[in-house]
């Protein structure tokens, strides 16, 4: 079968966790001998980036086709909007066109001729920009892939300003993010609706989606390629002990959810751990792109921390780590660094906000979960001190990775439903697209 990827970014390996999950979709499907195409959608400086990539995508056998996009300039049309009172009011309030909020929306009739050209059977759809640009596109069947919830990153950023001192700017951008995530959260139920098929990677904002309009989403478990090969016979599963415990904290540094992680992380976790171990006696880590802000890159200005940036691939931070750990405290998506770490078998301590999207991690089976900055501290003492328990937790991560998120077992069920959309050839008909409401 002819089967397309639609992500509103490069492709490759081990870019974010995203990248991670769709690449292992992609590998599975050509194992399974379909033809696959991969449909990046792009700005021209993001098609730049993912000339890098080709490459890659060539080496497996895979088709590269960008739908390539010129930026929205929009700043005529809010302009004309707010000459007057009300149309300024109109615009803050979130009630003026939904694609000048939204302009993914503006490229469903590109991306239809697009995948017209393209003459594929069945799409997958991964994340709400790519499910925007889709939005009114019935040529084909589509695979709807939910991750985080498209409302959240708006209303974190809303909560982060509330705690800082408010002036009436302020108090008039705090308004206007409220009614940008509204008109997001309803936007994301339109395009999820429009599919013929959705799945979430997190198991709590799939029960969320089917609780506000999506009944038939499914929770599915993430796809992994498994990044070592081995089987847990064959892996060092041993406690690490290396002469000065290391702690590894990987990811993009510039979403709202893990600055906040790492805020936690200045302002108790590293304070008890000085206070357990020593102020020298351990070092924490730091591997993924970006900056932080200075008020919190001030807190973590200590001898325990290594800033590594970016490292690809990156199996020997994984696997000289004594502990991964993962300290985002707010319920977003399902953390794609939990189920890597698990296939390389690492010691995992995270925040228990994690375990929403992650049902399949256990404190004490195949984790350790705080509830706060002292818990976390607590718990990686606890791991670096009882080697045993080190070992039976490394070894049920593994087991936990090969059970539920390894390709070979996660991606069946995601290339079963773009199977069953071809096989029932029955593409969603509707009326021609109007923008979702407001």
């Amino acid at each position: 079968m002819k089967l397309g990827i639609i992500i509103a970014q490069p492709l490759s390996p081990h870019t974010n966790g995203s990248q991670a999950s769709c690449w292992a979709i992609l590998q599975h499907l050509i194992q399974q001998g379909h033809e696959v195409t991969v449909c990046s959608i792009l700005d021209q400086k993001g098609a730049e980036q993912a000339s890098k990539t080709v490459p890659l995508l060539d080496a497996v056998g895979a088709r590269f086709e960008p739908l390539v996009y010129k930026t929205a300039d929009v700043s005529q049309e809010i302009a004309a909007l707010t000459t007057s009172f009300s149309g300024k009011a109109r615009y803050l309030l979130g009630l003026a066109k939904t694609d000048i909020y939204i302009h993914w929306l503006r490229l469903h009739a590109a991306l239809e001729t697009h995948l017209r050209r393209l003459a594929l059977d069945a799409v997958l759809i991964y994340d709400f920009p790519s499910l925007a640009a889709a939005y009114g596109v019935h040529v084909v069947p589509k695979l709807a892939v939910a991750v985080d919830l498209w409302h959240l990153d708006i209303l974190s950023r809303s909560e982060v300003r509330v705690k800082q001192s408010l002036s009436l700017q302020k108090l008039k951008e705090l308004v206007q993010i409220r009614q940008l995530a509204n008109l997001h959260r309803n936007v994301m139920i339109q395009v999820l609706r429009d599919c013929e098929a959705q799945i979430d990677f997190a198991a709590h904002h799939a029960e969320w989606l089917r609780q506000h309009g999506v009944p038939s989403l499914e929770y599915l478990q993430t796809p992994i390629e498994d990044p070592i090969k081995a089987t847990a016979a064959s892996l060092d599963l041993n406690p690490r002990q290396n002469p000065k415990p290391r702690l590894l904290m990987i990811g993009n540094l510039t979403g709202v959810a893990t600055r906040l992680g790492f805020q936690l992380l200045g302002d108790s976790i590293l304070p008890e751990l000085e206070r357990a171990l020593g102020e020298d006696a351990f070092e924490i880590r730091v591997v993924g792109e970006g900056t932080l802000p200075a008020h919190i890159r001030r807190k973590l200005e200590r001898p325990a921390m290594k800033w590594v940036g970016r490292v690809d691939p990156p199996d020997a931070e994984f696997l000289g780590a004594d502990i991964v750990l993962v300290t985002t405290p707010v319920e977003i998506g399902m953390r794609v660094r939990i189920a890597v770490a698990f296939a390389y078998g690492c010691c995992v301590v995270a925040h228990v906000a994690n375990a929403a999207g992650i049902p399949e991690m256990k404190h004490d089976h195949n984790a350790l979960i705080g509830h706060n900055g002292q818990e976390l501290a607590a718990q990686i003492v606890r791991a670096l001190k009882d080697l045993s328990l080190q070992s039976t937790l490394r070894h049920n991560a593994r087991s936990t990775f090969e059970d539920y998120f390894k390709s070979d077992v996660a991606a069946i069920p995601i290339a079963n439903r773009l199977v069953e959309l071809v096989r029932n050839n029955t593409p969603v008909q509707k009326s021609p697209s109007d923008l979702p409401n407001a």
